[in-house]
């Protein structure tokens, strides 16, 4: 029984450490805003045909429809993360606090498409992801947009983007963006993790109740 008891607590421990967000298939399906290069852009997590809006914080890299890549989700809250798995990360000259906030700019920017009407789409739309890849070095209009500096200027808490995710190519090839609420179906590996930890937590059942009678 105490081997049993082992096999279950060295179960436990690996559910535990089990990543909720890990790599994933991501398909790049359309640009949602026809007649300009920015975004928002749906992506498309295989193999749960899940759609959700992102936007690009990588102007120097490219990706066209129906192109597949593995890609690497990682929370902005997850640090240490963003340093070894995000396109800036492993270059970046600061600290991974100075690193998170920048995605949070990134993201504050982001949540303001959505106020943005039909008409002003060319220009404030364009304005605002400029804004965004201003933040990280590129500057497509040639100007310092005045969306840079409001997100310079903001007070950003990272309990407000703990929701949010970067989508980075785990080879590099292909763009980065940011996403939020990102709902994507674990890899084989992760439900693998799953199962086990089920299996544990029936094992522990299963002693205690032993254990009582």
């Amino acid at each position: 029984m105490k081997w049993l008891r082992g096999v279950i607590a060295a179960a436990v421990l690996v559910m535990v450490a089990a990543p909720a967000v890990g790599q994933n298939n991501t398909q790049f399906v359309r640009a949602q805003w026809s007649g300009g290069n920015w975004g928002p852009y749906t992506l498309r997590s295989l193999p749960g045909m899940v759609e959700f809006d992102a936007y690009c914080v990588d102007f120097n890299h490219h990706v066209w429809g129906g192109v597949r890549w593995q890609a690497v989700y990682t929370p902005l809250t997850n640090v240490a993360g963003l340093l070894a798995n995000t396109r800036y990360g492993p270059s970046w000259t600061g600290d991974g606090v100075s690193l998170q906030m920048n995605y949070m700019r990134s993201a504050y920017l982001a949540s303001m498409f959505s106020g943005i009407a039909v008409g002003a789409r060319s220009t404030e739309g364009r304005n605002l992801h400029n804004a965004i890849w201003h933040l990280w070095g590129d500057d497509p209009s040639g100007a310092n947009d005045p969306f840079y500096g409001n997100a310079m200027a903001a007070n950003l808490n990272i309990d407000e983007f703990s929701d949010w995710y970067v989508v980075s190519d785990k080879n590099g090839a292909r763009q980065e963006f940011i996403t939020q609420h990102v709902n994507v179906v674990p890899e084989p590996a992760t439900i693998i993790l799953m199962g086990t930890g089920l299996v544990a937590v029936m094992g522990l059942t299963i002693v205690m109740r032993q254990s009582v009678g």
